[in-house]
């Protein structure tokens, strides 16, 4: 399977990996952190794959993947509390959502490879 648009690291590190890595570049107190795994922009939206990878009681987990679609590039998207298309964004929505979407699938394939 080729990696799809979006993926910023591939293959995609474990949670063990990504908490070693913040362990050893790190000296802050925090039992965990939020690391971006993928990311697609068309028009005014941008997609993001979001994990939280955290220790606790000594052991290394994380959170389901969170997907993000965000539209604050859009002209008064300040003021947009949901989502909001025009008719002339849904082309550019669609796009986006069918590339993170394939994001996901790897990301998740991924995961239970290395499980």
């Amino acid at each position: 399977m080729s990696t799809p648009e979006g993926i910023l690291v591939d293959p995609i590190p474990t949670a063990v990996q990504t908490i070693a890595t913040l362990l050893l570049s790190d000296d802050d107190d925090e039992p965990g952190h939020t690391f971006l795994l993928a990311e697609v922009t068309r028009g005014v939206f941008t997609a993001q794959i979001w994990r939280f990878d955290y220790v606790e009681d000594n052991e290394v987990r994380s959170d389901p993947l969170e997907i993000t679609i965000d539209s604050t590039g859009m002209q008064g998207g300040e003021m947009f509390h949901d989502l909001c298309l025009f008719p002339d964004q849904i082309e550019d929505y669609r796009q986006v959502t069918e590339a993170i979407l394939a994001a996901y699938r790897y990301i998740d394939r991924q995961a239970s490879i290395s499980a």
